[in-house]
């Protein structure tokens, strides 16, 4: 009755195909109804879970004691091989605990680990997991490393750390 649903516009540059445009039948079978008829579907990679993957989260240690976080990869070059990177934010003191890749150690490698993944012959972590990031807080924290901010190096902790992990 009345008008039909407008259709949603793309923004410039979306790769977007129209659900209900005829492009035939698939092979070998009638033509699928489209999920949400008068609407454009975004086609590709989903947005939505890379915005996911890098949001800053909280980290409530105490009433008192907050850390934003995020985790992130730092490609390398010739000079200096790929990094995860763990940065914390407290009260605008920023601290980047950093995984370098090397030899007998992997820190997000694509085909190696996931994302966020990192370790070595004997330890690993999954930097993403809040357990995870909680315990490096609190490891870094007792060895004074969070106090001035700056960079961290991530391997000096990881063998406590990953015992900490695996004892929770």
């Amino acid at each position: 009755m009345g008008v039909p649903p407008a259709r949603a516009q793309p923004s410039v540059g979306e790769l977007t195909t129209d659900d209900n445009a005829a492009q035939g039948p698939p092979s070998g079978g009638a033509r699928a109804r489209p999920r949400d008829p008068g609407k454009i579907r975004k086609r590709g990679p989903s947005l939505t879970g890379m915005r996911d993957s890098r949001r800053i989260r909280t980290l409530v240690v105490d009433e008192h004691t907050r850390y934003l976080w995020r985790v992130r990869h730092r490609h390398g070059d010739r000079e200096r091989p790929c990094a995860e990177v763990l940065g914390l934010n407290r009260d605008g003191v920023h601290t980047r605990i950093v995984f370098l890749a090397g030899p007998g150690r992997y820190a997000g490698d694509g085909g190696y680990t996931h994302s966020g993944g990192v370790g070595d012959r004997d330890h690993h972590l999954n930097l993403h997991e809040p357990g995870v990031v909680r315990a490096l807080v609190d490891e870094a924290g007792r060895r004074g490393l969070l106090v001035s901010g700056g960079e961290v190096d991530g391997w000096e902790l990881i063998a406590a750390v990953a015992e900490a992990s695996a004892g929770k």
